[in-house]
């Protein structure tokens, strides 16, 4: 395959710089990955994950959002991903808008494995955070109506919003 001097050519029409030592970067992905599945595994088992079908269905269109990418400068994408978590996370609570979020990577495979993997687990991360937030809001003393939906809907876009931009942040 051809290769040029500190690259690696995943196609002929990308290309990623390589790591010289990719060992913090692996170690960090790890961290992310065992954070994602304890929040995930935690949130299942104490919260369960709600209906398998509306939460596939759900993941789904998080991966199409997500395949729909809008570029609006050389390193930043907008994708309407986060309304299918939101609504996982507040339908269902962490353990659906995790899964919901790392299926929302699924079809981003840029890239080398490691950039997979912290872009995917962030995504869980950001939905687990997203369905506790939801669910702290939406247990408040509101009493049952539309105040506690929009309270546990804006609680869930803000807290994933923060958490994936944390992530970006912290990896780029």
């Amino acid at each position: 395959s051809p290769s040029v001097t500190g690259c690696q050519i995943t196609r002929m029409s990308e290309t990623t710089p390589q790591l010289e030592s990719p060992g913090p970067i692996r170690a960090y992905a790890v961290a992310l990955a065992v954070i994602a599945l304890g929040c995930a595994v935690s949130a299942a088992l104490t919260v369960g994950v709600g209906r398998w079908d509306v939460v596939a269905v759900l993941a789904a269109g998080g991966d199409a959002a997500e395949a729909r990418t809008i570029r609006i400068s050389t390193r930043v994408e907008l994708s309407g991903s986060l309304i299918p978590l939101a609504m996982a996370a507040v339908l269902f609570g962490p353990a659906a808008a995790a899964i919901v979020g790392f299926a929302s990577m699924l079809s981003d495979r840029r890239g080398p494995a490691e950039r997979f993997v912290i872009f995917s687990c962030g995504r869980a991360i950001a939905g687990a955070a997203a369905g506790a937030g939801a669910l702290l809001a939406g247990t408040a003393h509101m009493g049952p109506g539309l105040g506690r939906l929009l309270a546990a809907s804006a609680a869930a876009a803000f807290l994933a919003t923060v958490v994936e931009f944390s992530v970006t942040t912290l990896t780029l």
